[in-house]
């Protein structure tokens, strides 16, 4: 029975006439012998039947004490005898407003009812408030009769006539006032059972669309009984789990979770116990697949609540209710997603892979051409001869920054570039640079200048390394597309917030404004004749995009064709808390500050790096000690050799890992030190990360520099973890080379 039809049913008892016999009628509709109702007469202080059963009621003190229990605990159940034939009843009575009805026969059916009509409240109150006027009704009517009685009695009285009219006036007011209220009561009962009709309407509607939004969305909804172990599907959740339209809605909790995944059960059981534990909040949510008759599986969502009865520690569950949905398709979806960031993680550590494979490819025949090239050169008197080997060297070195960039900006898309500020002083890295590129700007006959526009902090907190790189970048493109005029650098500082500003600007062939969208873009150039004129892969640009936006900062450009380009960025910078801002010289020659732009290069640089700065074109750092070289390569085991040798030391070599233990075992079981190892990261046989791990485990407490090829930072990292104590990048500088063996070896002061 739906609670359209029991509203109806309410409604059919209202009528006096025919209220026993509805009330038997409804009675077998509910699945039960007899129903009862009861309504309070104040005036007896007493609970009086007025509908259901006819036949002699039982003794009345005991059913009075029964409809009291009712009413103190709003549902109560007993068994009742009568005097009809020895007769015992199971009672159950609940308790609405100053009504209590009783149900008289099977348990179960009249739990059922006693939901049903706890779930009609309203309507059973408004049968209560008709229920009412009755007997207001007819305590009027005993109150007319009265009146009359009074009156025939005044009549008969004569010495009590006045009082005897005036208390009939009064009865015939009260009767008339008893009478304004019924109709008032009666048309308010109309009123609301009339809304009564209207919510039931409406809550139909709101009932078809929220199928219809199960429907579409694909959730369905359940309601179980926790004491009955039985639990109620909705259309949409049957459709779930692939059961048929005429299949039975009401299905035990096992029948529920057998349903689920074997893989999963254990798990959604475990959270079904724990949504019924009465010390928890009841609460239930779990994704999890579920198979159908047919074989399908499903992935689900369900997600539920569980209503308790009772207080602790009685405190028990009672109901559950929830919702399902099939997240199939979303399943399906993040499966693919994660199957495609695998793939492109792999694709990421393919390409990493490549950019290493390439690079020990390229640096390890460069390091023999540039290498040999400087050898010879260093052997050679012939000016004609030194100039080719120059040529040479030169485009050896272009190669070189070419390589270097494609790296720089692999790196950098793969986010593997980390930000690692710390307090530097900005006019020392500016003079650096203007230091650093003077020269090239001299070949080209170019003026250039420093310019600073009013007062900058002396140290600020930032990436040296980063922005040292923008404005070597930014510098060299100015000087490259500049053919004369000037290039100047002009530095400003902004507070609120702390930025830095730099602008680059030159008097060159200028940009395009159609070019402006693109000349950040890789591999980008201006045309094929600016190409052809100047060179370049198209990514000095692009990288310095990347690396400003690093630093969190943003770079633009201004320009006009024939007459210049200014590229103007802007860093967050933090002045350190003991600094002061100081008026700086407006303009800087070549010439400035000698010392700030060494003091800058060694704060900067790696604290084992020793600055070609610091040594003239002629003097090479002397060395003396035994070195071992391990390498794969013939050509730079040659070309080591040599330069140890010309640099004073002594020089052993190896082909592989392997060699180079053994080699070391026997020198030191003969009491001959090996005092420095130069050691290949990729050979055959045995690399040289196992060969330095082993070489550590086996007591050897030397330097050991890695010859790598490798200029990803995350490689050279992995140098120092496994043993290394500093690493060389091929091609192998000589003077680098040099200068850190003479470091490691303590041979600093030769």
């Amino acid at each position: 029975m739906n609670l359209a039809e029991m509203l109806e049913w309410i409604a059919s008892l209202a009528t006096l006439e025919t209220r026993h016999e509805k009330a038997e009628q409804f009675a077998r509709v509910l699945g039960i012998d007899h129903l009862i109702v009861f309504a309070e007469d104040t005036d007896v202080d007493q609970l009086l039947p007025i509908a259901g059963f006819p036949q002699t009621l039982p003794d009345g003190q005991t059913w009075q004490t029964f409809l009291r229990a009712c009413r103190k605990s709003a549902r109560h159940t007993a068994t009742l005898c009568y005097p009809v034939r020895d007769q015992s009843w199971n009672a159950s009575g609940i308790s609405i407003g100053s009504l209590v009805i009783v149900l008289l026969g099977d348990p179960q059916a009249a739990a059922k009812a006693c939901d049903l009509i706890q779930r009609t409240h309203r309507g059973w109150e408004l049968f209560a408030y008709g229920v009412a006027g009755e007997l207001a009704s007819a305590k009027a009517a005993r109150h007319a009769l009265d009146a009359r009685d009074a009156a025939e009695q005044s009549r008969r009285l004569l010495l009590s006539l006045d009082s005897a009219r005036r208390e009939l006036q009064d009865a015939v007011v009260a009767a008339d006032q008893e009478i304004e209220r019924r109709r008032i009561a009666e048309a308010e009962v109309s009123r609301l059972l009339l809304a009564e009709k209207q919510f039931s309407r409406l809550l139909a509607e709101n009932e078809a669309r929220l199928r219809l939004a199960a429907r579409a969305a694909g959730f369905g909804t359940y309601y179980g009984d926790v004491q009955a172990n039985q639990v109620s599907l909705s259309r949409e959740f049957m459709q779930l789990l692939g059961l048929p339209a005429d299949h039975n809605d009401t299905i035990r909790l096992k029948r529920l979770l057998s349903a689920v995944h074997r893989d999963d059960r254990d798990r959604v059981a475990r959270k079904m116990d724990q949504s019924l534990d009465p010390s928890g909040n009841g609460e239930f949510q779990d994704e999890h697949r579920i198979v159908r008759p047919d074989g399908s599986v499903r992935w689900v969502m369900m997600r539920g609540s569980t209503v308790f009865a009772g207080d602790p520690p009685a405190r028990h569950p009672s109901h559950i209710a929830g919702v399902a949905m099939d997240i199939t398709e979303r399943h399906r979806y993040e499966e693919q997603l994660k199957t495609a960031r695998h793939a492109a993680e792999a694709a990421n550590e393919a390409k990493s892979q490549f950019l290493a494979n390439m690079s020990h490819e390229i640096r390890t025949p460069m390091t023999a051409i540039l290498g040999f090239t400087e050898l010879l050169n260093s052997r050679l008197q012939s000016r004609e001869d030194k100039a080719c080997l120059e040529t040479i060297k030169a485009n050896g070195d272009h190669l070189c920054e070419i390589l270097n960039d494609i790296l720089d900006l692999a790196k950098i898309e793969a986010g593997k570039v980390d930000v690692r500020r710390q307090p530097h002083r900005v006019a020392a890295l500016i003079n650096h640079v203007h230091t650093l590129l003077s020269g090239r700007a001299a070949e080209k006959g170019l003026e250039f200048h420093v310019q600073y526009d009013g007062p900058i902090p002396d140290l600020i907190w930032t990436d040296v390394k980063m922005l040292r790189q923008i404005l070597i970048n930014l510098v060299g493109n100015a000087i490259k597309f500049t053919d004369q005029g000037e290039v100047r650098i002009v530095v400003r500082c902004h507070t609120q917030p702390t930025r830095l500003e730099i602008a680059v600007m030159d008097t060159g062939i200028g940009i395009p404004p159609d070019d402006f969208a693109t000349v950040f873009t890789p591999f980008e150039q201006l045309d094929n004749s600016a190409t052809r004129q100047h060179g370049g892969t198209g990514l000095g640009l692009a990288i310095t995009r990347r690396l400003v936006d690093l630093l969190g900062g943003t770079i633009d450009v201004e320009s006009e064709v024939n007459k210049g380009s200014t590229f103007r960025f802007t860093v967050p910078t933090e002045t350190l808390p003991h600094d002061q801002s100081s008026p700086t010289p407006a303009t800087a020659t070549p010439a400035t500050s000698a010392a700030s732009i060494n003091s800058a290069t060694s704060e900067d640089a790696n604290p084992n790096h020793v600055s070609q700065d610091d040594q003239t074109a002629d003097e090479m750092p002397g060395i003396s000690g035994r070195i071992l070289a391990v390498d794969d390569s013939r050509d730079i085991r040659f070309l080591v050799q040599a330069f140890v040798r010309a640099a004073g030391g002594e020089i052993l070599s190896a082909t592989n890992g392997s060699e180079g233990i053994q080699k070391w075992r026997s020198y030191r079981d003969k009491g001959i030190p090996i005092d420095a190892i130069l050691m290949d990261m990729q050979m055959p046989v045995m690399d040289g990360i196992t060969a330095t791990k082993q070489l550590r485990d086996q007591g050897f407490q030397g330097p050991i520099i890695a010859l790598t090829a490798n200029a990803l930072s995350r490689d050279q990292q992995r140098c120092l973890d496994a043993g290394y104590s500093d690493f060389l990048t091929k091609p192998i500088d000589r003077r680098e080379l040099l200068a850190k063996l003479s470091h490691w070896l303590g041979n600093d002061a030769t």
